[in-house]
């Protein structure tokens, strides 16, 4: 058990780094017929869908870990087999397949909840079942209270808020508009950020929050813009994050953008192209590793 517990913890740390549809699971594995040695693993990512530009590499880079360590004998000579669901980035899809993995797959622990809802909504079933679920999602709402078989490897609010506080009041930016995703991402960011803003003296502005699926959002932006905002913070991930500071430029808004640790991809960088030049992603301290 403490060995599969090492390999969960290493997987942790590949998740941090590279964070910088159908409903068939996908298998990977070095053998797959399935014996008494083989220690069974679930994954459930947004493989499609708005947050596949996190689900897909994450997916991905579970399957070339499993790969690599039953290559190299697997853990005490037992080979691993992970399960994996495409939740396509909907929430009621997640639940589904996380109790697909515990009550007919039979997982030993589950890797995934690529955003903060989908954590969120699969927590309660890997608490009932007591099945550990290591969560790839951000909102401190995931770990915080502390549940006994529920991690996360993603920074929280808690630790990325307090660095774009930071941030805005070195450089005297005390006027902001806050543009949140709306969604437990968005709305516990937004939470973190009013609490810290208010002992730091910054004012917000204007608040709004958008949709996910948002493919426009200039009449949010028109009354930003009418605000006449020091500074923008736009809390969301990938796809959504990437069409607000499009538009943002597009309406010749020139103030100062500060994104959430949500866009650390670099399908942001492809969907946002020129518009990106000038915007500021902050996050918390990188984790120690051992020498």
């Amino acid at each position: 058990m403490q060995k599969i517990w090492f390999f969960l913890l290493s997987l942790s740390m590949v998740f941090f780094v590279t964070a910088c549809g159908n409903n068939t699971a996908t298998t990977s594995s070095s053998n797959n017929s399935t014996s008494q040695k083989t220690i069974r693993i679930g994954g459930v990512f947004s493989a499609s869908g708005g947050s596949s530009p996190l689900g897909k590499p994450e997916m991905d880079t579970l399957k070339m870990m499993v790969d690599k360590a039953n290559a190299e004998g697997g853990i005490n000579g037992r080979k691993i087999e992970l399960v994996a669901y495409d939740d396509k980035s909907d929430q009621n899809e997640a639940v589904l397949d996380m109790k697909k993995l515990i009550e007919q797959d039979k997982v030993v622990a589950v890797i995934g909840g690529t955003s903060s809802g989908n954590s969120l909504a699969m927590i309660p079933l890997a608490e009932k079942s007591k099945i550990p679920f290591l969560s790839l999602a951000a909102s401190k709402n995931i770990n915080i209270p502390t549940k006994q078989f529920v991690f996360k490897t993603a920074q929280g609010d808690d630790v990325v808020v307090p660095r774009v506080v930071e941030y805005l009041k070195t450089h005297n930016l005390m006027k902001v508009a806050w543009l949140g995703v709306d969604n437990s991402f968005g709305s516990s960011g937004k939470e973190e950020f009013d609490a810290l803003t208010k002992q730091a003296g910054i004012q917000t502005v204007i608040s709004e929050t958008f949709e996910a699926t948002v493919n426009d959002a200039k009449p949010m932006l028109t009354r930003v813009k009418n605000a006449n905002p020091q500074a923008i913070v736009i809390w969301g991930t990938t796809q959504e994050s990437a069409v607000v500071t499009k538009n943002v430029r597009e309406l010749g808004i020139d103030v100062p953008i500060v994104e959430s640790h949500g866009i650390a991809s670099s399908k942001f960088i492809e969907l946002v192209g020129n518009a990106a030049n000038g915007y500021w992603k902050l996050q918390g301290p990188q984790p120690q590793t051992p020498s």
